[in-house]
């Protein structure tokens, strides 16, 4: 691969838990507080230039759990027209983790085997990652008792994210220390970005409902700190969806989600002092199929 000292994998799983309490102070009026329980994980890999000989490998992997929350009101003009508010905060994680180098040789111009002291060399690694304070604002219009159309606009403050900075507390060599930070450290420069999306939902019968949508995000990542770790762009996205009650209790809902990014032409500097040309145009399409089975204990 053309980008392969900048980046070959990138897994990124996050899974947020949510406690939820709201109250009506009136009919038309409801507020909400949540309490976030983030649990996430990271794993970035990437080939170590040893040009003329084979490459080496590099895993950095970590993880952390944080805690955010939520504050949020509706507004319920009638029965047609409802409009929703909701804040974000932002979620501070600490990742805890390992740096694992492999097939290290002296074949480069970096004589990483000597440096790290053999072929292989793992070390504790850490890091801090702020995720965006967000605020969405949404608008519900429901023209008939079967038919919805909702329109919401988000805000995420990306701007966070200034740069990536990895430490390695258990290591005390200078000269180790220096290849490490070097090779997983960057200055990123993210902004805030807006989200515009729009969707309906009609129902065929009380059993029944198709669901439609589209959807414009702005991507946070300026060009000139863009790599192939996320190779992000502006996107469009389109939704199906169908919904079914199956019984009084079991409901099957099955969407097709299609996102186009829009081409970017990129001409950076990145990967450039590990022999990486990251400059060229990108394209991506992303198909998303779920289905969900819902069981009701009544």
């Amino acid at each position: 691969s053309f980008s392969r000292y900048v980046a070959t994998k990138t897994e990124l799983t996050n899974i947020d838990s949510m406690l939820t309490v709201s109250y009506a102070i009136n009919d038309n009026i409801s507020m909400g507080v949540g309490m976030i329980y983030d649990v996430s994980e990271i794993s970035k890999s990437k080939a170590l230039n040893q040009q003329p000989g084979s490459d080496g490998f590099s895993q950095l992997k970590g993880e952390d759990d944080a805690f955010g929350y939520t504050v949020s009101g509706l507004f319920k003009v009638n029965e047609k027209h409802q409009f929703g508010l909701q804040y974000r905060s932002i979620i501070e994680s600490n990742y805890v983790g390992k740096v694992h180098l492999d097939s290290l040789s002296d074949a480069g111009s970096t004589p990483l085997a000597t440096i790290f002291g053999g072929a292989n060399y793992t070390t504790r690694a850490e890091a801090s990652l702020t995720l965006p304070q967000s605020i969405v604002l949404g608008y519900s219009f429901r023209p008939t008792d079967r038919w919805v159309i909702n329109l919401d606009a988000e805000w995420m403050d990306w701007s966070t994210v200034e740069q990536e900075r990895v430490s390695f507390p258990d290591e005390s060599n200078a000269t180790r220390l220096a290849v490490l930070t070097t090779s997983t450290s960057s200055d990123k420069d993210w902004k805030s970005v807006m989200s515009i999306g729009v969707g309906t939902e009609y129902k065929f019968s009380e059993e029944t409902r198709l669901r439609a949508g589209y959807f414009w995000h702005q991507t946070p990542i300026p060009e000139g700190t863009f790599d192939t770790t996320l190779p992000d762009s502006d996107s469009h996205g389109f939704n199906l969806g169908f919904g079914v009650d199956m019984t009084e209790d079991l409901t099957l809902d099955l969407a097709w989600t299609g996102i186009m990014y829009e081409k970017r032409d990129v001409n950076n500097a990145i990967g450039n002092s590990v022999g990486a040309d990251l400059d060229g145009k990108y394209r991506n399409f992303t198909n998303l199929f779920i289905a969900t089975l819902n069981y009701s204990f009544q």
